[in-house]
């Protein structure tokens, strides 16, 4: 189900970048150059950041990152909220995360890193889950 959600939301977001993008997406020049950027996050910017402009670099990241790095958020809050993480742990964040422990009426969400909507893809899984 969640895995099928974010596959589904990677292609919706892949169309409209090849719509809104044209040859753009597929210029040879712009993907090589979106192709460096996505390496350069991966190995010596992650301190520093990379710009995301340019359809070709979004395409290459929906196609290659999006589900994954939904993915792994929502299986990290899975871990913690169904104890494999320890009842520590599982505790600490139903205290700060859900409604009833916090007394907040809403889920404030930071950024653990990865591109445009990956944090929130992952957390609305969390939310209809767990929260």
């Amino acid at each position: 189900e969640v895995v099928e959600w974010l596959e589904d939301g990677a292609a919706v977001l892949l169309q409209e970048v090849e719509r809104l993008g044209g040859r753009q997406v597929t210029d040879p020049k712009r993907r090589a150059d979106a192709q460096d950027r996505m390496k350069a996050l991966a190995h010596k910017q992650d301190t520093v950041g990379i710009s995301f402009a340019g359809p070709a670099l979004h395409h290459l990241y929906y196609s290659s990152k999006f589900e994954r790095r939904g993915l792994l958020v929502y299986t990290l809050f899975r871990c913690v909220f169904t104890g494999a993480a320890g009842p520590t742990a599982k505790a600490v964040f139903e205290r700060e995360l859900t409604a009833q422990g916090s007394g907040q009426a809403s889920l404030r969400l930071m950024s653990i890193g990865g591109g445009p909507g990956t944090d929130a893809s992952g957390m609305v899984w969390v939310n209809r889950h767990f929260l």
